[in-house]
């Protein structure tokens, strides 16, 4: 889901490391990002390895306001945690029309560049 500053991601974990060793895990987690990370093109059943510090999520500071925590410990997460620069790489990504489709859209915008260098128009066509 977007955000004013980027991008919410809900993760299933299944290994976190902790002193160095593997431990595997069962849960969800809300992660956020800013959008530059280009998170937004990973899709469904990814395997990401991410470096993030992990904190309960906050509760409503005024009464009557959105609860948060609430709503998310509704979804079964009870942790959170920003996905900073650098700290993400792909594991795993399956084969998919999603996948294709990406790859396809960075081929033609890299084509597109070399020959046209019109930053305005360029701005357009990957808007597009």
């Amino acid at each position: 889901m977007a955000t004013s500053i980027g991008k919410r991601f809900q993760v299933r974990l299944q290994h976190v490391v902790i002193n160095g060793k593997n431990v595997p895990v069962t849960g969800l987690i809300m992660l956020q990002a800013k959008s530059q990370l280009k998170l937004d093109a990973i899709q469904l059943g990814t395997k990401i390895g991410f470096i993030v510090q992990l904190r309960k999520p906050n509760g409503s500071w005024f009464p009557g306001a959105f609860d948060w925590k609430s709503h998310l410990i509704s979804k079964g997460i009870y942790h959170e945690g920003w996905i900073q620069n650098n700290h993400w790489t792909i594991i795993h990504e399956p084969f998919g029309l999603y996948r294709l489709t990406n790859w396809l859209r960075d081929q033609l915008v890299k084509t597109l560049s070399d020959r046209i260098h019109d930053t305005k128009q360029m701005g357009i066509i990957c808007l597009s």
